[in-house]
């Protein structure tokens, strides 16, 4: 074997040690890059798995929130309450104790003031002389509370086309509509603010036959009826319906009211 110079091989080990170098930078560098999208790529998981958490511990947060405002039941302490009053009371609360036991379906989603009444109503009130819906309604709403009344009339064809004006719990109330006689037939509706009170009003109406505006008991034919109560404890409504009469009702006691 020959010898080499030595300037010969001192040029083959500087190029062997410089791929070497190169090699071990480019490797170096493959990795870092790799390692930088790999880390990218686990911090982006990270944040996603971070996310679904979130939105995870919202939906139970959520969820809390929607079943600490579902009632599980009938409320414990208004069933109890209506209890103690049947066995004290074998009189008048009787035929109050099943919408007693009715009303502890939804007691826990009405106001604190007419929870306050109900309880009232069972403990205090004698219940002689009106039911518990009333003496709830009352308690709660002393003063006057929007109302919805409607009153339809049927059997009206001889008066198709004339003009129907009515009063809405005359004497105190005293609230008046008109509407118009079609098909037959009329629907008279009230939206006003009024006092509960009784759970049945009386209505004054009467067909202007003349078309002149005003009630006539000699011209005019003179009606009057009544609507039930229909609502509920917090939100409150009236309906009633009659067919004509044969002959004129009280028509000077209901032109009285309207003059």
């Amino acid at each position: 074997m020959s010898k080499s110079s030595p300037m010969l091989l001192m040029t083959l080990c500087a190029t062997l040690i410089s791929c070497g170098a190169r090699t071990e930078v480019g490797n170096l560098s493959a990795g870092s890059v790799r390692d930088r999208e790999d880390s990218g790529v686990s911090e982006v998981v990270q944040v996603d798995v971070g996310l679904t958490n979130i939105d995870s511990g919202i939906s139970s947060m959520d969820a809390s929130v929607a079943d600490a405002f579902v009632p599980d039941g009938p409320d414990a302490r208004c069933i109890e309450t209506c209890d103690e009053r049947k066995e004290n009371d074998e009189t008048c609360f009787s035929d109050d104790y099943d919408n007693c036991i009715e009303f502890c379906n939804d007691i826990a989603s009405w106001q604190t003031s007419t929870q306050d009444a109900f309880y009232f109503c069972v403990n205090e009130d004698p219940l002689c002389f009106q039911t518990i819906t009333q003496c709830v309604i009352a308690t709660a709403f002393p003063d006057p509370v929007p109302i919805i009344a409607k009153f339809v009339g049927t059997r009206f064809e001889q008066f198709e086309g004339k003009r129907v004006y009515a009063m809405f719990d005359p004497g105190r109330t005293n609230a008046r509509t008109e509407a118009v006689v079609m098909n037959g037939q009329h629907e008279l509706i009230w939206e006003i603010d009024s006092n509960v009170g009784s759970l049945m009003k009386t209505i004054f109406y009467y067909v202007d036959v003349n078309d002149d505006g005003r009630c006539n008991p000699r011209t005019d034919r003179t009606q009057y009826g009544s609507v039930e109560y229909t609502g509920t404890i917090e939100t409150h409504s009236f309906y009633g319906t009659r067919e004509l009469q044969d002959s004129p009702n009280s028509a000077a006691m209901v032109c009285r009211g309207f003059n």
